[in-house]
């Protein structure tokens, strides 16, 4: 299990002979949509297992969808301050939901972030908010 290129490897030498190329094709035609993650399952069987089985593979396409409502809200979300995106999600994906919802909406898109990077981000935001907060109060 794991990404089409990955398992597809793994599959070479395999029956039926053409079993990786056809899953490396079938990936590289459905990677094109955006917000879409392609992960892909293949068995070959032990040699020497007499069960003359051949390999398989499958390929599970996996797509977020935007609500209906998302642009509304974070359009009067962003009236009232500065909207920022923090995700894990490649910058491909990031940037085709911040498209569907409305780039403009968006101070900052950030992607490819791990969890702890995530969380230095809002520190980070947190922190600046708090010294422009105390800036304004005198």
């Amino acid at each position: 299990l794991g990404r089409p290129e990955f398992v597809a490897d793994r599959l070479e030498g395999c029956e039926p002979a053409d079993l990786a190329s056809l899953l490396r094709a079938k990936a590289r035609k459905g990677s094109t949509t955006g917000g879409s993650v392609i992960t892909a399952l293949g068995i070959c069987p032990a040699s020497g297992s007499g069960s003359g089985a051949p390999s398989r593979a499958w390929l599970f396409y996996l797509e977020d969808c935007v609500k209906d409502a998302a642009p509304a809200v974070i359009a009067e979300v962003a009236r009232s301050g500065p909207v920022y995106m923090l995700t894990g999600d490649s910058h491909a994906n990031a940037m085709d939901v911040a498209a569907r919802i409305g780039t403009a909406q968006f101070e900052a898109v950030h992607s490819d972030l791990r969890p702890e990077e995530k969380l230095a981000k809002v520190r980070e935001f947190d922190g600046a908010l708090k010294e422009e907060a105390g800036r304004d109060s005198w």
